[in-house]
């Protein structure tokens, strides 16, 4: 049976906590909060089945709530603050070290700290390359990595999708069935497939050589 990482973060979640109460209650889960993410498993009175994180980010009420009433003691790994991981890169490879072929990001994004939206996408990169598919998800919004592969879309699909390059070079990328088709290789000095726009039609993007990163806006997924 396929895994599931569900990481929860400590950046403000909006609408995609619906999404994420869904996601929880389905089989096959693996929940880690990651820091402060343990406020929202509080909340909801649900216990995780892990959470890491140095603390920075996590109120003393909560960190006493969580070690207290929520029996996480076994669970529970604090990390120190200097170190050459973040918190969210330690869940995912706990994530990944429990076989879940699948992880999804919440309060990933959106958050005060833009450097570590900068460094889950580079965390999405490094786990597509070991075939792991991570999903950052924020209300409308959401990224993936395509990797040396394809993803279909179906007519139904409404929105935006940017396409950037996360390698030096992305070769024979062919977007094709969008607003904006193109055939050619895409180059991360370049934002040539930034705003591009689903039309009601079947379509797909692919790359045969090279990393994209595709960020859609404006889409429900849930």
């Amino acid at each position: 049976m396929n895994r599931t990482g569900v990481l929860v973060g400590a950046a403000p979640l909006g609408a995609e906590r619906t999404f994420l109460d869904k996601v929880l209650e389905t089989d096959a889960v693996y929940s880690i909060a990651v820091d402060g993410g343990i406020s929202f498993f509080l909340e909801r009175g649900i216990v995780p089945d892990y959470w890491i994180g140095d603390m920075d980010s996590v109120s003393k009420k909560d960190l006493e709530r969580g070690m207290g009433g929520m029996s996480l003691k076994e669970n529970f790994c604090q990390v120190p603050v200097m170190k050459d991981d973040t918190d969210m890169a330690l869940a995912a490879a706990k994530a990944y070290g429990q076989s879940c072929e699948e992880i999804l990001i919440f309060g990933g994004t959106g958050g005060s700290r833009l450097s570590h939206t900068l460094a889950n996408i580079q965390l999405m990169l490094c786990y597509e390359k070991k075939g792991c598919h991570i999903r950052m998800i924020r209300e409308q919004s959401q990224m993936e990595v395509l990797y040396c592969g394809a993803k279909k879309f179906s007519k139904e699909m409404q929105g935006l999708i940017s396409v950037f390059s996360l390698t030096d070079r992305a070769e024979h990328v062919e977007i094709k069935g969008l607003k904006y088709e193109y055939e050619g290789a895409l180059s991360n000095e370049c934002a040539l497939g930034v705003s591009n726009a689903f039309i009601g039609r079947d379509g797909w993007i692919s790359v045969e050589e090279g990393a994209l990163l595709l960020v859609y806006e404006e889409t429900l997924f849930f």
